[in-house]
Order: structure tokens, then C-alpha cells, then sequence
């Protein structure tokens, strides 16, 4: 074996730098996670508005129960 590969290796501290290039990854990617986690609801924005949006059903039940329209008037847009 060549001569430089134990100079290297004693140079940089062997094993811990290996350990620290393992813990700068780590390191790094949480960070990325992290900052995916805190970006990701402003690419969904348009999915939430879409989920949002009211079935008749709903619409005629609220109506029903504030008082906007009576009960013969729910029955017959509940059957069509």
C-alpha cells in the first residue's frame, strides 16, 4: 500500500471525518425535508380551494335549517 493513503488518512483524522461527512449529510437532508414540509402548502393552495366547493345536498340542508326555504319547497328540490 502506498505511503500517502496512511498519510491521508491520518491527515484528515480517519474516522471522524468520516463520521462528520455522515452527520453533515444527515444534517442536510432534514434541512431539505424540513424545507419541503414548510413549502409544499403554497403548491397546493388550488387542490384546498377545490375541496372547499359545497354538494346541492349541502346547500338545500343549510338552506332548510336557516329558514330560507320551507319544508314543502325542500321536499320537492330533495326529490328531483
Amino acid at each position: 500500500m502506498p505511503t500517502y493513503c496512511n498519510f491521508f488518512m491520518m491527515e484528515w483524522g480517519g474516522w471522524i471525518y468520516g463520521m462528520s461527512m455522515v452527520l453533515f449529510w444527515m444534517f442536510s437532508l432534514i434541512m431539505v425535508f424540513m424545507f419541503y414540509k414548510k413549502i409544499c402548502p403554497y403548491f397546493s393552495e388550488k387542490s384546498d380551494q377545490e375541496d372547499n366547493i359545497e354538494n346541492p345536498k349541502e346547500i338545500l340542508n343549510n338552506r332548510h335549517a336557516n329558514g330560507q326555504i320551507d319544508r314543502a319547497e325542500f321536499l320537492e328540490k330533495a326529490l328531483t
